[in-house]
């Protein structure tokens, strides 16, 4: 099937909904998209390793060296956010999914966490989907600081000191500054010469981040600006404009000083 197919699969909890079904979804039709709710507070609090556990998380497709791993880490200061992130990377897996964009919603009756996750495999689709978010604020949250370290995927980072991200304006404007900072150490830690495709990047980092395409661009036309960051074609040569194209080349520049222009001169980014 060819065009855009949206999948929405409301379970009640975290077994209606296989997750090899899931991925048959996103295997057999080129644009698909599943929202899935998944009741991850529910999973977590109640997970334990006794038969009828096991039997009723097999859906999820959870191995036994898993859930003991759960186990081990829910005795731990914030083990929680720790194991949200392991079943995140594990629903991604299990599915195939490029992009996994999980989004909580919390019962104030049963006090616990529901996920919306958006699983896809287009980048564009990821993008609408937390577009959406950022509309509709403060009705759901993520974890995290809005850099590229969302869910606790920085391992220097306390689980335990992870703040709550409602996208809100203050989180939108921390978020801008954090990035900024991490693109630029990303770029330098984990690329060749410290240059990327700029689509390639955001691909690379988009399961990372509440940031949209936007706040990327907003960001990187600040860094060209401020002389942090290069812009250039294929070829190598160098683009006049700031904002980088589809097809165009990111990298350091090799004169930076690796601090971003708002924290010593207190411009602002946006």
């Amino acid at each position: 099937m060819v065009g855009r197919s949206v999948f929405v699969l409301d379970q009640k909890g975290y077994k209606d909904a296989p997750l090899p079904l899931v991925r048959d979804i996103l295997s057999s039709f080129s644009g698909s998209e599943v929202i899935l709710t998944f009741a991850v507070g529910w999973l977590i609090d109640y997970l334990s390793d006794q038969p009828q556990t096991v039997r009723a998380v097999s859906q999820v497709g959870l191995t036994d060296e898993q859930i003991k791993e759960y186990l081990q880490l829910k005795e731990r200061k914030g083990g929680r956010i720790v194991i949200e992130r392991l079943l995140l990377r594990h629903l991604q897996d299990a599915t195939g999914a490029k992009f996994a964009s999980p989004f909580f919603i919390r019962s104030e009756e049963a006090n616990k966490d529901l996920w919306i996750v958006h699983l896809s495999n287009h980048m564009t689709a990821r993008d609408v989907m937390v577009e959406g978010h950022w509309k509709f604020k403060n009705h759901s949250l993520h974890f995290g600081t809005g850099g590229l370290e969302i869910m606790g995927f920085d391992p220097k980072q306390n689980p335990g000191d992870v703040p709550d991200f409602w996208f809100g304006d203050y989180e939108e404007a921390v978020m801008r500054d954090r990035l900024a900072d991490d693109v630029l150490r990303r770029l330098r830690d984990s690329y060749q010469d410290g240059a990327a495709r700029y689509l390639g990047f955001l691909a690379d980092v988009a399961n990372e981040t509440p940031a949209r395409r936007s706040d990327f661009d907003s960001v990187a036309v600040a860094l060209v600006g401020a002389k942090e960051l290069r812009l250039s074609d294929l070829h190598g040569q160098l683009r006049r404009s700031t904002r980088p194209g589809k097809s165009d080349v990111i990298s350091l520049n090799p004169q930076t000083s690796f601090h971003f222009m708002n924290r010593s001169s207190g411009q602002k980014i946006g």
